[in-house]
């Protein structure tokens, strides 16, 4: 933390000011030390945001992220295929979108069926899960 180290440096300074015959000089330093300190807070400050807000089409905190990549400019065939990749905790949420921007039939029937009926993704992670139990789970 420089602007902590900047402070401190504007605290001493006021007090070699005070106690010496330096003066103006101490602080004039003291001064010049808290204005850096109140620009590396200002940074900081600045730098921060602008690491922790998304940008546009990026996910936010605390929401999943959506499973298919450029979901709305797909068509029905294109979804369709993709939706036995994922997995049935990842159906929700595309059933979810596709409400939201005027529901395909098809595609809230395949979501039903693979619900039903799982999902290859669900399966090679099952068999995949059965594979490392038969060896000793090592």
């Amino acid at each position: 933390m420089a602007s902590a180290g900047l402070v401190l440096s504007a605290a001493v300074l006021v007090a070699v000011g005070l106690l010496s015959t330096a003066g103006l000089a101490a602080f004039y330093g003291s001064i010049g030390a808290s204005v850096l300190a109140v620009a590396a807070l200002a940074r900081s400050a600045a730098t921060r945001r602008t690491v922790e807000e998304p940008g546009p089409g990026e996910p936010v905190a605390g929401e999943p992220v959506f499973p298919i990549a450029d979901y709305d400019e797909l068509g029905v065939d294109e979804v369709l295929g993709l939706l036995p990749q994922l997995y049935s905790d990842e159906l929700d949420v595309v059933e979810a979108r596709e409400r939201r921007g005027g529901p395909r039939r098809s595609v809230l029937e395949a979501l039903a069926y693979l619900r039903v009926n799982g999902t290859e993704a669900d399966r090679e992670f099952a068999a995949r899960v059965a594979e490392h139990e038969a060896s000793g789970g090592e």
